[in-house]
């Protein structure tokens, strides 16, 4: 039996790349913080890290990469947390509670509004964001699809991609008001606010 890409287990090497990945994270971060994103350059990073620019893009191919780094887990998070919703389940309410269960698992790096506020207000970090976030969608949707009532007709059925993708828009206006609030808001009272007028146009 094959195993796929999401399920094999992590080689030596696998295991070496994100250690270096981790910790190229981490001082970048620290740069960021302190400079700014747009001030600091790949050269500083490598540098700081102790490495050449040319090993830096051995293991991200941006800058902006070095800053996502982590966020591959979030659609996977979600996926399992929505797994693990019972079948009967309307399937906008399970991917509000798998939004919110996956998003207390994800290890935000230190100073967590610090950096929301730095990946929503730089664009060039924003638009590798959303790039990224198609993956999460595409992982998604064949959970969100199977739990869908069944279709007759002969045009592709694209309800799945449209539910995951008001999934994620919702889930993306929560963040920014939270990041806003500089954090006094309440994410999950914002999640269920946004979420929540979706049904009524849905219905």
């Amino acid at each position: 039996m094959n195993v796929s890409t999401a399920q094999r287990i992590p080689t030596l090497a696998d295991r070496k790349k994100r250690a270096v990945q981790e910790g190229l994270n981490r001082v970048a971060l620290e740069l960021f913080f302190a400079h700014g994103f747009d001030r600091t350059t790949v050269d500083e990073i490598a540098q700081s890290a102790g490495i050449s620019r040319t090993t830096f893009f051995r293991y991200f191919e941006t800058k902006e990469d070095v800053v996502l780094f982590g966020n591959e887990q979030v659609g996977r998070l979600v996926l399992a947390a929505l797994q693990e919703r019972p079948e009967t389940e309307h399937v906008w309410v399970a991917l509000r509670i798998a939004l919110e269960k996956a998003s207390t698992r994800v290890d935000m790096p230190d100073g967590g509004l610090k950096f929301v506020q730095m990946t929503i207000s730089t664009p060039s970090i924003r638009r590798r964001h959303f790039e990224k976030q198609r993956a999460w969608r595409d992982l998604l949707a064949p959970e969100v699809e199977r739990r869908l009532p069944p279709r007759s007709g002969s045009e592709p059925d694209i309800r799945a991609g449209a539910v995951v993708g008001a999934a994620f828009a919702c889930l993306e206006a929560a963040v920014e008001a939270w990041a806003a609030s500089d954090g006094r808001s309440h994410l999950p009272a914002l999640l269920d606010q946004a979420m929540a007028v979706v049904p009524v146009a849905m219905n």
